[in-house]
């Protein structure tokens, strides 16, 4: 009887170490994406390129980005992108720092402190820094941005 049990709580524990083992690798894989995906948005910003940074969002009615408080859905995102790039000489998009929370193992939240800098079309130069929170999830499509928030801290 003795060895019966034993034998069981053995295989419990192996099953559980095994279940945490196995959604720490999901984690690591879900984070390494986001990661993946900010650095990717990051360059598409920096190269001015409106359809890299949209290329994870849904055209639709959803709202999308929300940045300073104006609120820009899905179906506006890309236009809207390509006007404010149009009147750039150029432009650098660089994460600061960056933090990663696994919220599903399909799903993570990247919060970015960005430093952004700009030269408009008559040469003025702006230094800008802010927050963005950025909501990843894979769906049926591949990996999306569902929802995105920006505030600017300096």
């Amino acid at each position: 009887m003795f060895g019966r049990v034993a034998s069981l709580v053995a295989l419990l524990v192996l099953v559980l170490v095994d279940s945490t083992w196995a959604n720490q690798t999901k984690s690591t894989g879900v984070e390494s994406r986001v990661r993946s995906l900010a650095a990717e948005l990051a360059q598409a910003i920096s190269d001015r390129d409106a359809a890299g940074a949209t290329r994870h969002v849904r055209e639709d009615e959803h709202v999308v980005y929300v940045s300073d408080g104006a609120i820009i859905r899905g179906t506006e995102y890309r236009q809207t992108l390509e006007r404010f790039y149009s009147g750039l000489k150029q432009l650098s998009f660089k994460w600061e720092r960056g933090e990663v929370r696994v919220v599903s193992p399909r799903a993570g939240v990247f919060t970015g402190w960005a430093n952004i800098n700009a030269v408009d079309a008559t040469g003025t130069a702006t230094e800008t820094r802010a927050i963005f929170t950025l909501l990843y999830a894979e769906t049926g499509a591949g990996w999306e941005l569902v929802t995105a928030h920006k505030t600017t801290t300096r």
